[in-house]
């Protein structure tokens, strides 16, 4: 299992009987910030164990008040993201040919564009974007991760998929709360 936890865990046998283990997994910090420890008794069996290094894995992400104080460029960046998506869509569906700027690869339903000079990657989907909840999250992350001014928001991501995932959910729950709000006055 200590395979599977990222360095900052430790895992300890703490006993157990013949059906099962009990094991310690604890977070080590070097300011001892981190003082919880999850005492579990666990099955033998690896399909539980992923399951608790995923669970582990999940208190490693990027938390709300980081994207809070972020808001404002991960907001830039995500209406960034859509619009560019949408334009190179349009470009592409009105003269594929056309492109100078970009290297494309179609597969399944989805156009990657790859730009020649600053090698950004846009991962677009044939149809065209309009709302917060129709990007992909491990797309968003690529484009954050290949595009220069957004740097900063890069450097918040650890794991591109889950993080970028968790952010964009911020968002969609901040969206649906704000329309609430409007549809109360």
């Amino acid at each position: 299992m200590k395979n599977q936890l990222p360095e900052i865990f430790s895992v300890f046998n703490s006993g157990g009987d013949n059906e099962s283990e009990k094991i310690t997994i604890m977070p080590v910090s070097k300011n001892n910030s981190i003082t919880c420890s999850i005492m579990l008794v666990l099955l033998p069996s690896k399909k539980l164990q992923c399951i608790m290094a995923q669970f582990i894995k999940s208190f490693l992400l990027i938390k709300r008040h980081v994207i809070k104080e972020n808001e404002t460029l991960i907001r830039a960046s995500i209406s960034d993201y859509i619009n560019t998506c949408n334009e190179l869509i349009n470009g592409f569906e009105n003269d594929p040919n056309t492109s100078i700027e970009w290297y494309t690869f179609r597969h399944g339903q989805h156009i990657r564009f790859t730009n020649k000079k600053s090698e950004q990657i846009v991962e677009v989907p044939i149809f065209e974007i309009s709302k917060i909840n129709q990007v992909d999250p491990y797309f968003w992350g690529e484009f954050v991760a290949s595009t220069e001014k957004y740097s900063s928001i890069n450097n918040l991501i650890k794991h591109t998929f889950p993080d970028s995932a968790r952010i964009l959910d911020y968002f969609v729950m901040k969206n649906i709360r704000e329309d609430e709000k409007h549809n109360l006055i």
